[in-house]
């Protein structure tokens, strides 16, 4: 029967999309809007957290600039480019460290992650992930690579993650970096924090799940 609902995660669909478009298949989701550049008939579904289960950012009262950095994958997250990076700007601004979270529980990660005053997502995918969501839900500014088919789904990304690449980083860094030595870095109550939870919390998307179960029940 032609009743399949495919969820995918990760960049399968960016490798080899030709699966996903056979015809038993009815629908294809996705949490990473540039999946339907490869498949056209893709739904994308944002990715879903749960705003209480994201701890308050509370950095350290002292004068450092924490960054942190999450990797599952250091080729494909860019993090050679962002040590690289952050090389570079520590400089001229001695008071920044790197905090490279890896193969921690998620709850432990989080924790850490909350001390941090910048994430550090990635420059090549083109999109963002749970990382990024995450930072943004606690107030936490976050460099990430996006693409204009993201920006085409909402430009209000453009605000609080403006295009940067492995040629801009630096300064892009420096910029956010300067910004937290003057105490203008975000807390609560920024466009980011507004934008994950409004497309992101679990009673949003699970609206969109309900919708497109249905459709899918109903061929």
């Amino acid at each position: 029967p032609r009743n399949h609902l495919v969820w995918l995660v990760g960049s399968l669909a960016r490798r080899k999309p030709f699966p996903f478009l056979l015809d038993h298949t009815l629908c294809v989701t996705s949490m990473d809007y540039t999946t339907s550049a490869h498949i056209p008939s893709a739904q994308h579904i944002p990715i879903m957290l749960i705003p209480d289960e994201i701890p308050k950012l509370n950095p350290p009262d002292n004068d450092k600039i924490r960054l942190c950095h999450s990797p599952t994958n250091r080729q494909l997250k860019s993090t050679d480019v962002f040590m690289r990076a952050v090389e570079e700007v520590k400089k001229t601004h001695p008071e920044i460290e790197l905090e490279l979270i890896e193969n921690k529980p998620w709850k432990e990660s989080m924790a850490i992650k909350s001390t941090c005053h910048i994430y550090l997502d990635q420059l090549k995918i083109g999109a963002y992930g749970c990382g990024a969501v995450e930072s943004w839900m606690m107030g936490q500014p976050v460099i990430v690579g996006l693409n204009d088919w993201v920006y085409s789904f909402h430009p209000e990304l453009t605000e609080f993650a403006p295009k940067v690449d492995e040629k801009t980083v630096v300064e892009r860094l420096e910029k956010l970096v300067t910004e937290g030595e003057r105490g203008g870095l975000w807390m609560a109550g920024n466009p980011a924090a507004d934008y994950a939870r409004r497309v992101h919390a679990a009673e949003n998307v699970v609206r969109r799940w309900e919708h497109l179960v249905e459709f899918v029940r109903s061929r």
